[in-house]
């Protein structure tokens, strides 16, 4: 018995690892959330928005948990939250349904 659990188990991550990812992270899921802006050295490193009707603070601690991250940030206000993410992070928040986008951070200056 226990060896068709195992059996069940490495078929179910297989076929996440298959459905979910970036080819420029090596992983390539069928959807992937926008990724917006040019790459900086800010940190936090990216700012997440999440879909309409999403409890981003509910979602924001799920997704930490899920894809081993700690957020530096929660908006309520624009629903976004801001994390230093990993490639592999990255792809797995993109990949997720919640997500709308995600952004590199940076910088604005106002211009006249």
């Amino acid at each position: 018995m226990r060896t068709v659990g195992w059996f069940l188990v490495s078929i179910l991550l297989t076929a996440l690892l298959a459905a979910c990812g970036d080819s420029e992270f090596g992983l390539s899921c069928t959807d992937p959330a926008l990724l917006g802006g040019t790459p900086s050295d800010l940190s936090p490193l990216y700012i997440v928005t999440v879909i309409d009707g999403v409890e981003i603070v509910a979602e924001t601690h799920r997704m930490e948990m899920a894809y081993g991250f700690t957020s530096s940030g929660i908006s309520e206000f624009v629903q976004t939250f801001s994390a230093d993410l990993t490639p592999s992070q990255l792809t797995m928040v993109r990949c997720d349904d919640a997500v709308a986008g995600a952004f590199y951070n940076s910088v604005f200056y106002p211009t006249e």
